[in-house]
């Protein structure tokens, strides 16, 4: 059931909108951190694409959204307006990162090639959205071995995070919206955490606000419907390929007091 489209679009405009003005109430008064308010935005950001497909069931409006979105944040580097608006919340990074202008580009290409699924879309949604924030929070305060990609510190602890809470963003709608049993849909939803997490730990500078989604999206509609032996079989091939990487980066890892995932990223 959808909405009018201007009706759509203004609610999704002032969610948004209502979003920045409260990060920027607890900046304000002192009450989060800019890592956790970077995070909070993030979160924020995914729940109110969530509502997406409930209010168009036309690509148009959200690829006008996603464009004036990108725009404004593109804009915004340049506009010291628009750094007093929003520093501490999405700007005052250290390095040049682009995560935040991929955001809007992964939501409307996921738009368009789910067509509305609830599971194609959702899924990669809450992934992007939980477990990379969970990652980047855990890594912050609790990743001591860290290893380092191009442009991004990470940590073993931070993947870990994220394994674990896109397990959970996966099984739950699968779940709710298919029609498979729990074994399927168990191994199914181990296969994308896991290919999941590793996408995540090879992206950089902020890409894995668009390789996750993507990645997961594309992970749904190839292992979708197959039987457990090939869901079993994929699940051994990628946890050898995760345990070879992961006793790889221990070896060359650097023992770090806090790692530094979210610092360096915004949204």
């Amino acid at each position: 059931m959808t909405i009018h489209l201007g009706l759509g679009m203004l609610l999704v405009g002032g969610s948004f909108a209502a979003l920045i003005a409260g990060l920027r109430v607890l900046r304000d008064a002192g009450a989060a951190n800019p890592e956790l308010l970077r995070k909070l935005l993030h979160i924020g950001m995914g729940v109110v694409s969530l509502s997406l497909p409930w209010l168009f069931d036309t690509p148009w409006p959200v690829l006008v959204m996603a464009s004036l979105f990108g725009l404004g944040l593109l804009g915004g580097r340049f506009s010291p307006v628009w750094r007093r608006i929003a520093d501490g919340i999405v700007c005052g990074v250290r390095r040049n990162s682009f995560g935040d202008l991929y955001f809007p580009v992964a939501i409307a290409a996921l738009f368009l090639v789910s067509a509305r699924d609830p599971v194609t879309f959702y899924i990669p949604i809450l992934t992007m959205t939980l477990a990379d924030a969970a990652a980047a929070l855990v890594g912050t305060r609790r990743g001591v071995h860290v290893f380092r990609r191009p442009g991004r510190e990470k940590s073993i602890e931070g993947s870990v995070a994220f394994f674990l809470v896109a397990l959970p963003c996966a099984y739950v709608p699968l779940r709710v919206w298919t029609a498979g049993g729990w074994a399927e849909t168990l191994l199914l939803s181990l296969n994308l955490a896991l290919l999941a997490t590793l996408v995540e730990a090879l992206s950089w500078n902020g890409l894995d606000n668009l390789t996750v989604p993507l990645a997961v999206f594309l992970l749904l509609r190839m292992l979708r419907g197959c039987d457990i032996a090939y869901l079993m079989a994929c699940l051994a091939v990628t946890a050898g390929v995760m345990a070879l990487l992961a006793c790889r980066c221990a070896r060359g890892t650097c023992t770090s007091s806090a790692a530094s995932e979210v610092i360096h990223e915004p949204v």
